[in-house]
């Protein structure tokens, strides 16, 4: 694989390095990431309030959400921590304006999680 390559100059590399990334890579981070909120009191990341940690976490799980939806919707019942705190950011009422406006720009193709249905498996 190149990191000056298109996707498409390298779909056959592309295909075999996604099945090592969804089932080892993915599941090692959230495995991470839930022992961290599992270990800390409270409902978020570092400490009683929500911090710029929590913001960064919920966007990685919205990412490999839209990147990789079949995989992320086996995967998500064995992380109901990060699942919880996915959806504590989406409540935080200091957030709705942001999150519902045109500010908040949508996944794309040209954004660092990008969906290739190909890639994709539970």
């Amino acid at each position: 694989m190149g990191v000056d390559l298109y996707y498409e100059d390298q779909k056959a590399e592309s295909l075999r390095r996604a099945h090592g990334f969804r089932d080892q890579r993915i599941p090692k981070f959230l495995d991470y990431f839930e022992y961290a909120l599992k270990s800390e009191v409270g409902d978020w990341l570092a400490g009683a309030r929500w911090s710029y940690a929590d913001l960064s976490l919920f966007h990685l799980v919205a990412g490999l959400r839209y990147a990789f939806p079949r995989r992320m919707a086996t995967l998500m019942p064995d992380y109901p921590e990060l699942a919880a705190l996915h959806d504590r950011v989406v409540a935080l009422p200091e957030l709705q304006d942001y999150l519902s406006s045109d500010r908040r720009l949508p996944f794309s193709q040209e954004d660092v999680f990008r969906h290739y249905p190909e890639l994709d498996a539970p």
